[in-house]
């Protein structure tokens, strides 16, 4: 068995509401109005954030957990990357959880293999690479095709683990990324590759995808 962890997890939430949000808007996704975005209380926001995470480290947390979130107040990472990166300064030893990327937001998978290879690489093989398809309010406010999303999802997962542990330049003959050449630089620290985790709300097909590759599932459903 493995032995238990303790991860510090951290949404970034936008802390600057007004006293009458409850009153004038039914949701925090989405369609609240960014005007609400204050520009002067805001200043300086990320960095406490980091040092928050950062802390998580001092007080012995064996990984600090990020997201990606979208056009809303609940979470303020549209780049879990940035602030990872920006971790990697300030930790060393914790293991810096980004999960995770959601894949089909991003136009070519390899970009995210690139970027998670980079952030390993930094720390010395600290990462944990998360992936996502994403939740309602993504694929609502993307406009995203649900059964295209999950398709291109594990064929980005596949392209991005084979870009890490085979050697290129190959070819990948993909549905969705048919690419002449792939040949990642840098590779990622770890080898064969970063752990990899995918979060999930007990949807059978995942479980079954995720344990086919001999992945770590995490449940993120509060049912």
């Amino acid at each position: 068995m493995h032995p238990v962890e303790l991860h510090c997890w951290h949404f970034m939430s936008y802390p600057y509401l007004p006293d009458d949000f409850d009153e004038k808007y039914d949701t925090g996704w989405v369609t609240v109005p960014n005007k609400l975005w204050d520009r002067e209380k805001t200043d300086g926001l990320y960095q406490e954030y980091i040092d928050q995470l950062a802390y998580g480290e001092e007080l012995g947390f064996d990984g600090l957990v990020l997201n990606e979130h979208h056009q809303n107040i609940y979470g303020l990472m549209p780049s879990p990357n940035i602030i990872a990166a920006a971790l990697t300064q300030r930790t060393s030893t914790a293991k810096i959880v980004v999960l995770g990327n959601l894949l089909p937001l991003h136009l070519n998978p390899l970009r995210v293999a690139e970027e998670y290879a980079m952030i390993d690489s930094i720390t010395s093989g600290r990462l944990i690479a998360g992936f996502a398809v994403g939740g309602g309010p993504e694929a609502y406010n993307y406009q995203v095709s649900s059964p295209k999303a999950r398709r291109q999802f594990w064929e980005s997962i596949d392209l991005i683990v084979r870009a890490w542990t085979d050697d290129g330049p190959f070819e990948h003959e993909g549905k969705f990324y048919p690419l002449r050449y792939v040949n990642i630089w840098p590779k990622p620290r770890q080898t064969p590759h970063p752990p990899v985790w995918i979060p999930g709300a007990l949807s059978s097909e995942t479980m079954q995808e995720v344990a086919k590759r001999g992945f770590d599932y995490f449940l993120s459903s509060r049912t």
